[in-house]
């Protein structure tokens, strides 16, 4: 006879990249748009305006590409959505080829993450705004700036910080909290 699980963890340990790590009362999710044209993105990236559509920057996202997209024009962090089909864009969740992709965007609250190295409570936050070595993941995440030759691949994110501690590529939960 099979007995069936009666208790459950309120929040489970690890989760996808990307998912929201709860649903507290403040939290904040905004839908943005990836313009056709831009880059396809996974869930769990830092994402920035975008002015590919002309009059619309203040619903197109874009991954980051420069320090000012981080420090001027962040917009939130993707949040994986189920009902897309993972796979479909090699590892990209939204597509923006022929029309406007809807983008969920968390603006407040907290979202599991896989950083590229280790990090702990606390550490600030990290944007990849150039691709280094194999590090090639615009919008991922860090504790550093990863300076090449005097030169930061990654910018900090003022508004955002790690809430767990793990290994480079677990799941760890970052907080944003964008006005």
């Amino acid at each position: 006879m099979n007995i069936p699980q009666t208790s459950y963890d309120a929040a489970p340990g690890k989760a996808l990249e990307g998912q929201l790590a709860d649903t507290y009362v403040g939290a904040f999710v905004a839908s943005k748009y990836l313009a056709p044209g831009d880059a396809p993105l996974r869930a769990g990236r830092l994402l920035v305006r975008s002015t590919t559509v002309s009059g619309q920057a203040d619903t197109n996202i874009r991954l980051p590409a420069a320090a000012a997209d981080v420090t001027s024009h962040t917009q939130g962090i993707s949040i994986y959505d189920a009902t897309k089909q993972p796979g479909r864009y090699g590892d990209a969740l939204y597509n923006g080829q022929t029309f406007p992709a809807p983008v969920p965007c968390l603006r407040r609250g907290r979202v599991w993450v896989l950083p590229e190295v280790d990090v702990v409570i606390d550490d600030p936050v990290y944007a990849r705004i150039t691709v280094h070595g194999g590090l090639n993941q615009l919008g991922a995440f860090r504790n550093d700036g990863d300076t090449v030759s005097s030169v930061d691949t990654a910018t900090l994110v003022p508004t955002a910080k790690f809430v767990t501690s793990g290994l480079a590529g677990t799941p760890v939960q970052v907080e944003i909290n964008l006005p």
